[in-house]
């Protein structure tokens, strides 16, 4: 993996339009049964426009942007030697069915550890107006060793997000004082 590519900024994606049946198959695929994610009344008696996504949904806006990393030929990416180390979300509010979201990646660091090369990626969403959703952020490893690599992986239940997250009222957006999920 190139050193060199720290810092580097990779065009964003086109426009991505939230859609409500997206933000429910996602809900499903989590095994979020929050009310606030599935049923329209719920999410507006919460006062939020429409339903809202669960917090690890901006993975599908970071996930359309990995080919710009992973085919690009100065960042030297060995694809059979990459393990995902971390995913994380940093959140200004949430994200709503509705939402038109543009995401941005760029390279954070790519530094040397314990004969690995890590990198760090963040992409920053941004919504129509251009005001900040979120910052999904997550660091993969390469070696060239021959050895399979550990990797870990911090379960969402192990912090008790999932609890916090089905459980009425206590959502990032509706408790100010959780604004960071690690999945």
């Amino acid at each position: 993996m190139n050193e060199k590519i720290q810092g580097k900024v990779y065009p964003p994606a086109p426009p991505y339009l939230v859609g409500r049946e997206k933000v429910r198959e996602f809900a499903r695929a989590v095994f979020s049964e929050a009310p606030l994610h599935h049923d329209i009344e719920a999410a507006k008696a919460a006062g939020y426009a429409d339903i809202i996504a669960p917090p690890t949904f901006p993975i599908v806006l970071q996930t359309s942007l990995l080919p710009n990393i992973l085919g690009d030929p100065e960042a030297d990416i060995a694809l059979d030697r990459i393990v995902h180390g971390e995913q994380r979300f940093s959140y200004t509010r949430p994200v709503v069915a509705g939402d038109e979201l543009t995401a941005t990646m760029r390279i954070v660091s790519v530094r040397q550890a314990g004969g690995h090369t890590m990198l760090t990626s963040s992409t920053d969403v941004v919504d129509a107006r251009g005001v900040p959703g979120d910052d999904p952020r997550s660091s993969s490893s390469s070696s060239s060793s021959e050895q399979p690599q550990n990797c870990g992986w911090a379960a969402a239940e192990e912090e008790g997000w999932r609890e916090a997250w089905e459980t009425p009222g206590s959502a990032p957006w509706v408790d100010p004082g959780i604004r960071e999920v690690r999945a």
